[in-house]
């Protein structure tokens, strides 16, 4: 499926994955109307926190959660849809959920993936190939806040923050960078880094040069100056999220 769509089934078997695990704990409860503990806290917070409605008023039965939530699934753009997918599988208690989401995406070859609680998108095998590898390879300790960046990154360019998606992949590199090797700027780390493991100069400028694009580029690493909006779209962000997913894992294979 093409990045900025999401088909009718999709719609639909994700909706089923909600409802289905509110079904088998009012089963597990015996409720016939009203939701089990699990689903009507979450409910309950997501009524009060995503739909600004006062507690008092938030119902307790499981006709109110339908009527929230299956608009959003049913009629709902395609970021309203994953946004509310992405806030389920990061707040929800059921964890059988999340995997239900992230399983469903992959049958129905949805251009986004549900990993470790972000949508992120991937637009082909390719990227999808480095942002894995990257992931995988930051679970070496001390490499934690670098996940949580490239993680962020996802998300974002998901959510339609381009220029917020491309400081947080670069964000991935840099604290990779300095993570591995101590030192205080990207620039340094990456020339320690040549020390031990030779790195071909043009490699090391051009990844330079993408970080200084992202420090002069208005509302990227700096704030917005004027009227001037961030120079980024869609596209840079695609390419940069892949770009830093492939060159963190570099990084770390080669210091490993």
């Amino acid at each position: 499926m093409a990045l900025k769509s999401i088909s009718d089934i999709l719609r639909a078997r994700l909706w089923d994955a909600v409802y289905s695990r509110v079904e088998i704990e009012m089963r597990k409860e015996a409720m016939r109307i009203d939701l089990g503990t699990t689903w009507r806290q979450l409910f309950r917070v997501y009524s009060v926190k995503r739909l600004g409605r006062f507690a008092d008023s938030v119902g307790r039965k499981r006709d109110n959660l339908v009527d929230a939530m299956r608009p959003v699934f049913e009629l709902g753009r395609y970021e309203e849809v994953l946004g509310l997918v992405e806030w389920l599988a990061r707040n929800c208690k059921d964890l059988t959920l999340a995997r239900s989401f992230a399983r469903i995406m992959e049958e129905e070859r949805c251009a986004y993936r549900l990993l470790e609680g972000a949508v992120v998108p991937i637009s082909s095998e390719e990227e999808g190939r480095a942002i894995y590898a990257a992931l995988d390879a930051m679970h070496r300790p001390g490499l934690g806040g670098a996940r949580v960046h490239l993680l962020k990154a996802g998300s974002s360019l998901t959510a339609g923050e381009y220029a917020d998606s491309v400081r947080e992949s670069i964000h991935a590199v840099e604290s990779v960078a300095r993570s591995l090797t101590g030192e205080a700027s990207l620039l340094k780390a990456l020339t320690e880094i040549s020390k031990g493991h030779p790195m071909h100069p043009a490699l090391r400028s051009g990844f330079n040069s993408i970080y200084g694009y992202t420090s002069d580029a208005n509302g990227i690493r700096h704030p917005m100056i004027g009227d001037e909006a961030a120079m980024v779209g869609e596209a840079e962000a695609i390419f940069m999220l892949s770009s830093c997913a492939a060159f963190v894992t570099y990084l770390i294979n080669v210091t490993n």
